[in-house]
């Protein structure tokens, strides 16, 4: 679970407004057909205001740790107009320090 604390320290994705309003939201719980790669977006705030009272994003996608097992990777969304051109649709960057 992401804490108030650490959320400015998620490693950060530069993301499309149109690609990331296209991500299915799970806010209030995960998604089924866990499989490698497959990403959702996450609003912190959903049920109890953590950092204010505006949508607290995040993305978050199932990434193999196994044979047979995946984890969730969080990461927190740098929404544009449009994709930069030198990423593309999603690009990762640095976490902020």
């Amino acid at each position: 679970m992401i804490l108030d604390c650490d959320y400015h320290d998620l490693e950060a994705e530069h993301i499309s407004r149109s690609a990331f309003d296209g991500l299915p939201e799970y806010s209030c719980s995960v998604p089924t057909g866990v499989y490698p790669g497959k990403v959702w977006r996450c609003n912190l705030n959903a049920f109890a205001p953590r950092i204010g009272t505006e949508p607290l994003w995040v993305i978050r996608e199932y990434v193999a740790d196994g044979p047979d097992h995946c984890s969730i990777d969080c990461r927190r969304p740098i929404i544009t107009e449009a994709p930069p051109a030198a990423y593309g649709t999603l690009a990762k960057t640095e976490a902020r320090p």
